[in-house]
């Protein structure tokens, strides 16, 4: 009996010791900067964002910040890119989001079709560097499609991924966000639009080092686009622990990008929402006034 309560003694410091050593490893990941807390949308008198992403999952940039939303009253509007190809994947995918916009209450979801390369089987990296993105891509169908949507929402916020390296590298990232920028100045400038600003979803540098620094694709990205920081500075952040829940049920949606999106968000399904998002606990924007 002795011998049973030592090796069960000894199981749970073992086991003890372990989780605390991960914890420990796990905070590394976490920003060590802070910046301006955001209070913009408090003052807001007209409530309505519009999040324009290349893949739906891009959605984890902002889902914490989308509750926090519409807590204070704000409609989001959301639209994602898919290729068209309806296969079993596709459908999966699309399913997943209509989940995502349930949880996540949008009040309008719009899902368009469409390839972005000219030529797919071609395709050779996920980065591709500025002054080849036109052979590349059907960048003008694409600016098209987002004209016609921002020019229907009018919203007064947009959201996006940011349009220097697209988060870790991938091209169709960077040439969506650069088209949202592009498309909403030429048509604020012409007074068809009264959006103000677009905030682009981005990790502070010392997180941005510690998830991305060792992934390939963000190496080769910084090369391509020239960026040696990497993705632009934050101005602002936005404390999200209070809608853990919703936050991490997004998140757990999209079950068929788990492989993809653990590089990112790391361990997210190791640990509880509580406390997974009381150590990442804000989400961070680079703000363009439009």
């Amino acid at each position: 009996m002795k011998n049973i309560k030592t090796i069960f003694l000894f199981t749970i410091v073992f086991i003890s010791l372990f989780v605390l050593a991960h914890l420990i490893f796990l905070i590394s990941f976490s920003p060590t900067e802070t910046f301006n807390e955001d209070n913009y949308f408090q003052n807001h008198k007209n409530k309505k964002v519009l999040a324009i992403v290349s893949h739906d999952d891009d959605l984890v940039a902002f889902s914490g910040t989308f509750a926090y939303l519409r807590e204070l009253g704000w409609q989001v509007e959301y639209v994602s890119f898919y290729r068209g190809k309806n296969d079993s994947l596709e459908l999966n995918r699309k399913n997943e989001l209509q989940k995502v916009a349930e949880i996540q209450k949008f009040s309008d979801l719009q899902i368009i079709d469409f390839e972005f390369l000219k030529e797919p089987e071609k395709a050779k990296s996920l980065s591709v560097p500025y002054d080849e993105l036109e052979s590349v891509f059907y960048l003008d169908s694409l600016r098209g499609y987002i004209k016609n949507v921002i020019r229907a929402s009018n919203p007064d916020i947009i959201f996006s991924l940011d349009d220097v390296i697209g988060g870790y590298g991938h091209a169709e990232h960077v040439i969506v966000a650069q088209s949202i920028r592009k498309v909403s100045e030429e048509l604020k400038l012409k007074g068809l639009i009264s959006t103000e600003r677009i905030y682009q979803g981005v990790y502070p540098d010392s997180q941005e080092k510690a998830i991305n620094g060792h992934l390939s694709i963000y190496q080769e990205a910084m090369k391509d686009y020239q960026a040696p920081e990497g993705m632009p500075a934050p101005n602002v952040q936005i404390p999200i622990r209070k809608y853990h829940r919703e936050k991490m049920a997004a998140i757990k949606s999209y079950a068929s990008q788990h492989n993809n999106l653990k590089k990112f968000i790391v361990y997210y399904h190791w640990y509880p929402s509580w406390l997974y998002f009381n150590i990442f606990n804000r989400e961070f924007f680079t703000i363009i006034k439009i």
